[in-house]
């Protein structure tokens, strides 16, 4: 295998591969990942040199292009050169003398990728510097961000900034998006990069956040006028998974999400969407209910509003269980450790009566296993209850085999003595494990404050944002088990 990939190698290094990369990058961009993919997990320094020499050819032959690609000309006029060519006269007469290639924007997309693969960050290092230097910004990087052949290696070269250099990806945003989060918001190629942008800020620099949503929050209503959804369920779903109170609060102070409280999910999910994703027997908002969900993974205040969903007519809320959707909900509120007991004990009892109903569908017995799971044991035997009857009817569905074995539903109508200990017994299993695996608790030291500490990485440089170490409570929550 390694002998292979060596030959693999080998042929990368041919003098005329790059341009071979250029003409057929369809097939070679492929080849790149592949070179990527193979040489990572073996972890053979040798290979990796190999692959860095050949990478490095490659960004060679980048920064110094044939003179026909030195020409500049209309949109093209300050995209790197190796991205346009001259336009073919055969094709007729035209206006502009270049064209931007297709099959060199998707050469650099896929080298960049390959590079975070192999974690070449110094590799990354140089490609950030040939297109968006913050030291030396592009005089048009903006217009190449909402361009449909560009934007994708911008996506890669932010996410894998992200991953390698905080630092540099702090400089990325203050130069170049700090105050241009908006329009790039609303614009239909870069709002991927800002959805990238949400997901890669490094956890040294959460304070970036905080500008995302001092920018966007005001926008919330006009951006979902606009029908942006695109951008308002991920800030909300990053400001959910960095568990920042301070944030979370924020967001409920901008529309829509400043309803009072009772009739707050009932207003997000009355939100406008496209008609053609909507049908007549669930007449509510996608987004509404992706939003909804991201509250619900809120820390503290999800608790407070989670009641004003569970006040929703107990109708709305069966519709709920059998919608792909909108099941999700309730996988998100019982899954949240935020959320108390008696509150989802109050959700569960609505449900009751309505348990036969919903598992007849293979989405509402999806929402029945959530139930049966964070319940206690008499909850558990509560659904079961009203499920014996239905055993056979439910048994010949195409889900109900496994949906009756993981609530032990054939068990209990055998015996419910031995459906009882064997809960008991699964529950003293899981106790014993929790307590092995356990971490034991180290104690806290004081933190010795450092001159690197003292800089707090030139926050006061980002616009509306005021130096401060990170809470404590800022990491990302863990995932409940």
């Amino acid at each position: 295998m390694l002998m292979r990939i060596g030959n693999m190698l080998l042929d990368f290094s041919r003098p005329d591969m790059i341009d071979f990369a250029r003409d057929s990058y369809s097939s070679f961009e492929k080849t790149l990942l592949v070179m990527g993919g193979a040489v990572e997990p073996f972890h053979n320094e040798g290979l990796r040199e190999v692959a860095k020499k050949i990478i490095n050819q490659f960004i060679a032959k980048i920064n110094s292009p044939p003179p026909s690609r030195q020409e500049k000309n209309g949109d093209v006029q300050s995209l790197h050169t190796f991205m346009v060519r001259p336009m073919d006269p055969s094709y007729g007469p035209s206006k502009k003398s270049m064209y931007l290639d297709e099959g060199a924007c998707l050469f650099i997309k896929v080298l960049v990728k390959t590079v975070v693969t192999l974690k070449f960050s110094d590799i990354l290092g140089q490609l950030v510097k040939i297109f968006m230097d913050p030291d030396n910004p592009p005089a048009d990087l903006l217009r190449t961000m909402n361009n449909q052949k560009t934007s994708p290696f911008i996506s890669e070269l932010i996410k894998g900034v992200g991953q390698f250099n905080p630092a540099q990806f702090f400089s990325i945003f203050k130069v170049f998006f700090a105050n241009n989060l908006l329009s790039l918001s609303t614009r239909d190629w870069s709002v991927q990069i800002i959805l990238d942008l949400l997901g890669a800020i490094p956890a040294s620099h959460k304070q970036i956040l905080g500008t995302v949503l001092s920018t966007l929050g005001p926008n919330f209503e006009k951006l979902s006028a606009n029908k942006k959804f695109t951008v308002v369920v991920p800030v909300v779903r990053t400001v959910a998974e960095y568990d920042i109170e301070k944030y979370q609060q924020e967001v409920l102070t901008y529309p829509p999400f400043n309803e009072p409280l009772p009739g707050l999910a009932n207003k997000l999910l009355k939100l406008p969407w496209d008609a053609k994703f909507q049908k007549p027997e669930f007449p509510y908002s996608v987004i509404g209910i992706q939003l909804l969900g991201s509250l619900f993974s809120f820390g503290k205040i999800a608790g407070t509003l989670v009641e004003s969903f569970i006040a929703l007519p107990i109708e709305t809320l069966v519709l709920f269980c059998n919608n792909n959707q909108g099941s999700s909900l309730f996988h998100k509120i019982f899954e949240n450790r935020s959320i108390l007991p008696y509150q989802k004990l109050n959700l569960f009892k609505k449900f009751k009566k309505h348990i036969p109903k919903i598992a007849m569908t293979s989405v509402g017995s999806r929402v029945i296993e959530v139930f049966y799971k964070f319940s206690d044991l008499n909850g558990k035997e509560d659904i079961l209850k009203e499920l014996v009857p239905l055993c056979d009817q439910i048994a010949s569905k195409e889900y109900g085999e496994v949906f009756i074995k993981h609530i032990k539903l054939s068990t209990y109508v055998y015996s419910p003595e031995n459906w009882q200990r064997s809960i008991e017994k699964e529950a003293k299993r899981q106790k014993l494990a929790k307590d092995i695996l356990a971490p034991e608790k180290k104690k806290k030291k004081k933190r010795k404050h450092s001159e690197a500490e003292g800089e707090t990485q030139n926050v006061q440089e980002l616009p509306q944002i005021t130096p401060q170490a990170p809470p404590q409570d800022s990491q990302k929550k863990r995932k409940t088990k």
